[in-house]
């Protein structure tokens, strides 16, 4: 989480004092810049700790920027668990008894074997990893795993993703600073 502390506004208020409206420029600017950079470094660090593809991980990232008379600016992400299937999944090999395995988190071991589940399309179009409910041959269940939101909310993720969104706003302030005083929009 960025805050926006005193230090950081009488910075910018006192090197915009000439330009009208220039520090709430400065400051809304860096603060787009630095939730954009936010989505780039959750989807970055959540890879490097879970097997996920990327685009399900930044489909569920909402961004409100930030204008000069709100400097408010958020990144939220919401979504349901992923499906098991869009993580490491090896297929079953029914000729030599070896079960579906899947992977989810990046931790180098092996990938784990799931000893009654089973890989099928569903209805033409739903790929997943399913499993059965009983004895019987339906009612089957898919098997997921974590949702994007918490891979995001884990706690190596989330320090990572704050370190970086602070710095690139600091950094982006003063190049707006810098820019604004050149004369800049």
């Amino acid at each position: 989480m960025i805050d926006l502390n005193a230090e950081n506004v009488e910075h910018a208020k006192k090197a915009l004092a000439g330009i009208k409206g220039g520090a709430e420029k400065a400051l809304s600017r860096s603060l787009n810049k630095a939730v954009k950079g936010i989505r780039t470094d959750a989807v970055r660090s959540a890879r490097e700790e879970y097997v996920a593809k990327a685009k399900d991980i930044r489909s569920t990232i909402r961004i409100s920027r930030s204008k000069p008379n709100a400097l408010r600016a958020s990144a939220v992400s919401r979504g349901k668990r992923i499906s098991l299937y869009n993580f490491k999944v090896s297929k079953q090999n029914v000729k030599q008894k070896r079960p579906v395995r899947v992977q989810v988190k990046n931790t180098g071991g092996a990938m784990k074997p799931l000893a009654h589940a089973f890989v099928r399309t569903m209805n033409g179009s739903q790929t997943g990893v399913f499993e059965r409910v009983g004895k019987r041959r339906l009612p089957i269940k898919k098997l997921t795993g974590p949702a994007a939101p918490t891979m995001i909310g884990s706690e190596t993720v989330r320090i990572a993703i704050e370190e970086n969104a602070l710095r690139r706003f600091e950094k982006e302030l003063d190049h707006q600073i810098i820019y604004l005083m050149e004369g800049g929009r």
